[in-house]
């Protein structure tokens, strides 16, 4: 029952990432945003419900700090409450299983976007633990895309500090 929900709601949420791909494009997005707004939070209804279920499930607590992280990259909303819903379930996939490279990305990316929103960038124990995570996730998929490319934006943005402090 739980992977049957978990597979009918993970399409619509791509859809909406679709969306927000549009919307910053410029572009009108398919769904009106009150409409996608409600389903993007049905979606994540039903995968904190899956992983209530089945609380052991690493690909549970993935769809769901994944759902999390697109929603807050277009919600007009709090922001912040998205980012730590999808840190909470990406710490909870990687003490499922320590060497799932996804689940190290996503606890990267959620950690990187709220010290972002909370402008806590500056401090070297951010960049330090996002570089750790990411090595991690890199050492385990050396062709993690999403995580190559948080690398790269990572080091760029190391090597201008530097620069800027010389």
């Amino acid at each position: 029952m739980v992977a049957l929900a978990v597979g009918v709601v993970w399409p619509v949420v791509g859809r909406h990432r679709e969306s927000a791909r549009a919307r910053r494009a410029g572009r009108s997005a398919q769904a009106a945003p009150d409409a996608s707004d409600e389903s993007a939070r049905r979606a994540i209804a039903l995968y904190e419900e899956a992983a209530r279920l089945e609380p052991n499930s690493t690909e549970i607590q993935l769809k769901l700090a994944d759902a999390a992280l697109t929603i807050a990259a277009w919600t007009s909303g709090d922001r912040l409450r998205w980012y730590q819903l999808g840190k909470s379930a990406a710490e909870r996939a990687v003490v499922l299983d320590q060497n799932d490279a996804e689940a190290l990305f996503m606890l990267a990316a959620h950690r990187g976007q709220i010290a972002s929103l909370q402008k806590d960038l500056g401090g070297l124990l951010v960049p330090q633990e996002l570089e750790r995570l990411l090595s991690r996730a890199l050492a385990l998929n050396p062709r993690h895309a999403r995580a190559l490319h948080m690398m790269g934006v990572l080091l760029r943005s190391d090597a201008r500090a530097v620069a800027v402090s010389s």
